[in-house]
């Protein structure tokens, strides 16, 4: 939960009260699903593999299913809650949990899953329906 809550300070949609209770900025997104991905690259990789890699993972925002993606790094902040181990962060917005698995399915994300599933040594998803 506190990496769905990160991603959602990062793109600045949420503010939390004294209370703990989420407040909107403006209004509730239309996007009630939320898929966080974290992925862990070898080490090993040349600069041509993640070129590679960062190209395709842009691609996924293309998906018809997607309504918004954003892409991150780690911040580096010096917490000890804060997990800055990862390579990147995907964060992807959709309407209802019917996108997100359409999204499973479109052959731009089968694609990417088996073009760099080698890539990676560690990949961990948080899915989140919003309030």
């Amino acid at each position: 939960m506190r990496v769905i809550l990160a991603a959602l300070f990062a793109v600045g949609a949420v503010n939390v009260s004294v209370g703990g209770k989420i407040a909107w900025k403006k209004q509730p997104p239309r996007e009630k699903f939320v898929h966080v991905v974290l992925v862990w690259l070898r080490k090993d990789l040349s600069a041509q593999q993640i070129q590679s890699f960062e190209s395709d993972m842009r691609a996924l925002g293309k998906i018809k299913s997607v309504k918004a993606m954003h892409i991150g790094k780690p911040a580096g902040t010096p917490r000890q809650v804060v997990d800055n181990s990862y390579t990147y962060m995907m964060v992807f917005y959709f309407r209802n949990v019917q996108g997100h698995d359409a999204y499973q399915q479109d052959p731009i994300h089968k694609a990417f899953v088996e073009t760099h599933k080698n890539k990676w040594t560690r990949l961990q998803i948080y899915d989140a329906l919003l309030e």
